[in-house]
């Protein structure tokens, strides 16, 4: 039976009213007494609307900020927050300029280190070691991937890629480090290749027979080589002006050659692990004498790995046990810590010019003896966005208390900080671009809000659970105490007024309320299913209506099969479908399944093209059509291919540890 042939019916009510009596219906379109005015900054705490009675607010205002000026990146170049988390990182030695690679092999650069540039995306092979030099005003990148392959991109100073050049040796590759003048390149054959910043082959090293290569150190444009023989261990000098040849060596070291090192800026010191007892040890390269650095811990002795050189004389180090970084001024005297890492165990720390760097999740650590500094995004994943005048209101789904307003293509304007409630945030739904839903939990107490952004007030609405907003109707429904409300949002006054409240069903399991469009589903609100438990059994469906009669029924005790009672029922169609988009002019429609993007113009389908990831679909008001889901891409409608693109937001230094994460390959990262 159809919607409209229900529509006409005259079925009885479900409640608690005996077999044979006259049904009780809702009461349709009962308003509420007006509440009084809003108060600017400090919240409203009598219900605007006939829900449950609620307890006040204790809430501060939503505070809007400009954003801090960044410099946007060149016509071409994506913008993007890494997606899960970091596997490789390395930077340029003064500190200015470092690159990143995630588990999935997606590589950013990242421009500069103070907060003005974004992270950007870099085009290459899937990399399983980086190093990164300046050119000039410019960048030089080398990519060693799974093959043993090596690939030399040259960048501008801001992403733009100028050059790449692909090497194949003979032999694979296995490591490769950076240097002033180029990039040194280690091969399973224990040779050494030098290649200028633009990947132009100069010469190759070979080793002494007797003698096995390990770590290769660089600093200052001085390459060393660290070697182990029947003797021990020792370096040599690697000279690279001109022709590269081998230069003078060290006398024997009390090192391990082939763990973690790093050379000091004057090139007379080494930083590198001390065998005996398994610590790092800051070594003097013309005497060969060693002194162990400690914990730093005299109850809890530790191990330290070596990290680098942050000053000619001030060395960082590891905790084997804790993770927190220390410094000492190369013999004894400590200088401070940095916090432990947080999150999964990533790349080895970094360290350049005054300070240490991690790769941290999606952000950067920036560590100093006095201070630390994270470099990244507050917002990844997208959960929600809002068409507002000239752009979008978005709401993240990794922290819903900090929201961003946007350009009409994503691009961050202003950035909106919700009020605290009581209790944690649970979720945030735009209804325009003044008015909030904002959700919260305390223990067992749940909480339903209004806040309005323009005069900062903050209004409790129910404290019952928030089901869903329906934006083409205005109306939201709760439940609360057993029973269905709900309310239309009046936009010209910024206030809900009641339409319904409903009982639930029995014998109570699962109330589902899905929101409709009226004046697509013939007058119809709301549609509330009801299944036991895991959705197998279909009890009841219900519709909720304001111009027609008011309640519908399928009839209860109906089997249908786990996860596809939806599709067999008769109001399918009609219910807002978060995979469907329908362009303002109602002429195209877009749809996403099985990881397609499929686009429908009158019915006829006019293309089909790759998901990459997307969540969501959704048009704006100048008929433009966007993918959502780990990021944002513009879709041209007219191939359906990926255009402007924008992945991450708020990003800047932050004084504390970001926790962003985003669990999902991006969108910035597709071809």
């Amino acid at each position: 039976m159809s919607l409209v042939a229900l529509a006409a019916c005259s079925v009885p009510a479900v409640g608690d009213a005996p077999p044979g009596s006259e049904p009780a219906k809702p009461a349709l379109a009962r308003l509420a007494t007006a509440p009084a005015p809003r108060t600017p900054s400090r919240p409203t705490t009598s219900p605007p609307v006939a829900l449950a009675p609620a307890p006040a607010v204790a809430s501060t205002s939503p505070t809007t900020r400009r954003l801090t000026k960044l410099t946007a990146p060149p016509a071409g170049v994506i913008a993007a927050i890494p997606s899960f988390d970091a596997a490789l990182a390395t930077a340029t030695e003064d500190g200015t300029a470092a690159v990143t690679a995630n588990t999935s092999g997606a590589i950013r650069l990242w421009p500069s280190l103070d907060g003005s540039r974004e992270p950007v995306v870099v085009v290459g092979p899937r990399p399983v070691a980086l190093a990164i030099a300046r050119d000039g005003q410019d960048l030089a990148l080398a990519d060693l991937d799974l093959a043993g392959s090596l690939d030399v991109l040259q960048l501008s100073a801001s992403g733009e890629p100028r050059s790449r050049a692909h090497i194949q040796a003979p032999r694979p590759f296995t490591a490769v480090v950076a240097v002033t003048t180029g990039f040194v390149a280690t091969t399973d054959d224990q040779r050494l290749e030098v290649f200028s910043l633009d990947g132009t082959a100069r010469g190759a090293l070979t080793p002494e027979p007797g003698t096995r290569l390990g770590a290769v150190v660089t600093r200052r444009g001085r390459a060393l080589a660290l070697f182990a023989s029947r003797e021990g261990a020792f370096a040599r000098w690697l000279e690279l002006d001109g022709v590269p040849a081998w230069g003078a060596t060290t006398g024997k070291l009390p090192i391990d050659p082939f763990a973690r090192a790093a050379l000091s800026p004057d090139h007379r010191h080494l930083l590198a692990m001390y065998p005996p007892l398994h610590t790092a040890a800051y070594v003097d390269l013309t005497t060969g004498k060693a002194f162990a650095l400690p914990s730093g811990y005299e109850d809890q002795p530790a191990a330290m790995l070596p990290i680098g050189f942050t000053g000619p004389h001030q060395v960082a180090v590891e905790n084997l046990g804790d993770g927190q970084i220390a410094w000492w001024d190369g013999k004894a005297t400590h200088q401070g810590y940095a916090p432990s890492r947080g999150g999964p165990p990533g790349p080895p720390a970094l360290a350049v010019d005054g300070r240490v760097l991690v790769a941290e999740l999606t952000h950067l650590v920036l560590d100093t003896p006095v201070a630390t500094q994270f470099l990244g995004y507050e917002l990844g994943d997208l959960e929600r966005a809002q068409p507002v005048q000239g752009g979008w209101l978005l709401v993240s789904w990794s922290n819903y208390g900090h929201l961003v307003r946007t350009d009409a293509h994503f691009r961050e304007r202003e950035r909106i900080d919700l009020p605290a409630l009581d209790g944690e945030l649970t979720s945030v739904t735009p209804v325009d671009e003044h008015e909030l839903i904002v959700t919260s939990r305390q223990d067992s107490a749940v909480g339903v809000y209004s806040v309005d952004l323009r005069d900062r007030a903050t209004t409790r609405l129910s404290t019952g659970v928030y089901l869903s907003y329906e934006a083409r109707s205005h109306v939201l429904a709760v439940i609360d105490d057993g029973r269905i409300d709900f309310a239309r949002y009046d936009p010209d006054s910024g206030r809900f007024g009641s339409v319904a409240s409903v009982p639930g069903t029995r014998p109570h399991p699962h109330n589902l309320v899905y929101l409709t469009d009226p004046a697509q589903a013939h007058g119809v609100l709301a549609v509330i299913v009801t299944t036991a438990e895991h959705g197998a059994h279909l009890n009841e469906v219900r519709a909720l209506c304001e111009t027609c009669e008011p309640w519908l029924s399928l009839g209860p005790d109906v089997e249908l099969p786990a996860g596809k009672w939806l599709d067999a029922l008769p109001v399918y169609g009609i219910v807002a479908e978060p995979n469907r988009a329908i362009s303002p002019d109602g002429k195209r429609v877009a749809e996403l399944a099985d990881g397609r993007i499929r686009l429908r113009e009158r019915g006829k389908l006019r293309w089909t093209a790759n998901a990459y990831g997307a969540a969501k679909l959704v048009w704006n008001a100048r008929g433009e059509l966007f993918a959502l889901g780990a990021g944002t891409a513009r879709i041209d409608t007219a191939t359906g291919e990926l255009r402007e693109r924008q992945c991450g937001w708020r990003f800047g230094l932050y004084h504390e540890r970001l926790t962003t994460q985003v669990n999902a390959p991006l969108i910035c990262d597709a071809p």
